[in-house]
């Protein structure tokens, strides 16, 4: 049973870290790759809770153990994702956050009297799947829709990571004192439960709200210039305007003193110049009217 438990804890951080990683561009050889990340991810959970937990039964031991987990999925799912490693390290590290929420919810849902008796590892991965199903449906749709890994804060992300690992760290020494009280259980899920979703929301609400201010200036700076440009394309037009009204008086004063020909020439010249565009838009008169000079 134990085995097959942290088997289990193997797959949910799989299927959690797949949630946010699937519309990640993949490598050549896919299949392949991610089924080794897999296998790995077994690998190490089981050697961390058969062996290095038998060897080294201190809290730290398990925290480090935990920890190589946990790297080993994020470089497994680099292999797998032709991604930069910051966009991998931040799709794993909020899987990590999900598979810890479902967990705690899962803890909750045990103490509820009519599942006293039910079998912890059932009710574990009836919950998980069902939260699995609803981030993917939300969350995990809206990451892919909008595109979040192509834009991430180093900043952000970091600060993400660093409280997923302190609250993973807390709750799972706390998780070792098999006597815990009930008040015990139920405080360290809510605490585990807020962090993760604090996390959560560092991850993609903070940093798509950051995102979307800067292309909002962006535009807002887009606009200003444009607006620039079109005053000064006006002025321009408006100065030309002048310059070809002071020149066809010029030309009535050189009457008698050039040629009639040659007089007639440049005021064809001039009329070419003047001729206007008049479609009701400004802007498209002005742009139209450069075009044509």
């Amino acid at each position: 049973m134990a085995l097959l438990s942290n088997i289990s804890y193997g797959v949910q951080l799989f299927a959690a870290e797949l949630i946010f990683l699937y519309a990640f561009p993949r490598r050549r050889v896919f299949p392949p790759r991610i089924a080794l990340a897999l296998a790995a991810i077994l690998a190490v959970n089981v050697f961390n809770m058969q062996f290095l937990r038998q060897m080294f039964p201190s809290p730290a031991a398990t925290f480090a153990g935990l920890l190589l987990t946990i790297a080993v999925s994020i470089l497994g799912m680099w292999d797998a994702f032709c991604s930069p490693f910051l966009p991998v390290l931040s799709a794993c590290m909020t899987g990590v956050a999900v598979q810890h929420i479902a967990h705690h919810i899962s803890r909750l849902v045990l103490l509820l009297p009519p599942l006293w008796t039910a079998d912890d590892l059932g009710v574990e991965l009836a919950v998980s799947a069902l939260i699995y199903l609803l981030t993917w449906l939300t969350l995990g749709r809206w990451v892919a829709k909008k595109r979040i890994y192509e834009d991430n804060d180093k900043r952000i992300i970091l600060a993400a990571v660093v409280i997923i690992l302190i609250c993973i760290g807390v709750t799972r020494l706390l998780h070792m004192d098999m006597e815990m009280s009930v008040y015990a259980t139920i405080g360290t899920s809510i605490y585990a439960i807020i962090c993760c979703a604090l996390a959560l929301v560092m991850q993609f609400y903070i940093h798509y709200s950051v995102r979307a201010r800067s292309e909002a200036l962006i535009l807002k700076r887009i606009n200003a210039e444009e607006r620039r440009r079109y005053e000064l394309s006006r002025g321009n037009a408006e100065q030309m305007n002048i310059k070809y009204h002071d020149l066809k008086h010029k030309l009535l004063h050189l009457e008698g003193w050039l040629p009639r020909e040659e007089l007639d020439s440049m005021r064809a010249l001039i009329d070419e110049y003047e001729r206007t565009y008049d479609t009701g838009l400004d802007a498209l008169d002005i742009v139209l009217n450069e075009k044509h000079l």
